[in-house]
Parts: structure tokens; C-alpha cells; sequence
């Protein structure tokens, strides 16, 4: 059963609402705990730990954990790296297996804005809310 604009409701109030707030959520078993922190001084972020724990192995993908955390697209070289690539020629790129314009994927924990939270979070179908007790 898919998330409900109910719960959505629930986990922004909830988490809104208090310093450290704790949202927990079962999605393909693996219980998911959204927390309301801090990522500097200022700037407040939604962190998504999977079973209690984040792992710096998920960060590159690759792992089934992966799919719970923000996507994060970037270029594969630098903006300098990649403005002297493309004065060599195609030929010689080709042949060294360069791509000035290749892109990688990597995955954060951490999400700035609600709104991109619940739009990743209703493409899980079989996703539950566990509603706390207070």
C-alpha cells in the first residue's frame, strides 16, 4: 500500500514540530527513520537511515539500499578537466575511453526540501507509516 497525502501530512507536521523529530517507515522490509537535522548551522535536511544506520559503501550505488536515498547526477571530470578534454581531438578521446561529458550517479541521505522527499517516497508501492505514540 502506497503512502496517502495523509501520512505525507503527518511526517511533515511531525517532523516539523520538534528539534530531532523521528518518522519511521517499512518499505521492502527494511525499516526506514526519516530525521529533522541539521546539515550546517542554518540549514536544516531530512536524513534517511536505513535499519538504524548509514553506510558510506551506499554512496556510489550499486546496493539495494540505494534506491531509499537521494540521486545525486553530476558530470564524471571536473569543469577545468573537462574544457582541456575537449581541445583533444575525438579521435584520440575515443581511443584513450575519454567522455568529457560522461556523468556518474551518486546518493546522499540527506534531503533539502519536503516535496522532493514525497516524491520519491510515492514511487515505493508496498511503503508503510509507523505512526508514533504521542
Amino acid at each position: 500500500m502506497a503512502l496517502t497525502e495523509d501520512d505525507f501530512e503527518y511526517i511533515k507536521e511531525y517532523l516539523s514540530k520538534r528539534i530531532y523529530g523521528r518518522v519511521k517507515l517499512v518499505i521492502d522490509g527494511y525499516n526506514i527513520t526519516l530525521v529533522w537535522s541539521f546539515e550546517t548551522l542554518f540549514k536544516r535536511v531530512i536524513v534517511t537511515y536505513i535499519n538504524g544506520e548509514l553506510s558510506p559503501k551506499w554512496i556510489t550505488g550499486g546496493h539495494p539500499e540505494c534506491s531509499y536515498w537521494r540521486p545525486v547526477r553530476s558530470f564524471k571530470y571536473d569543469t577545468a578537466t573537462r574544457k582541456r578534454m575537449k581541445k583533444i581531438s575525438k579521435r584520440q578521446l575515443k581511443k584513450e575511453g575519454w567522455d568529457p561529458e560522461e556523468k556518474r550517479v551518486n546518493y546522499s541521505p540527506a534531503w533539502s526540501s519536503f516535496k522532493t522527499l514525497f516524491a520519491h517516497l510515492k514511487t515505493f508501492e508496498n511503503a508503510k507509516l509507523i505512526r508514533n505514540e504521542d
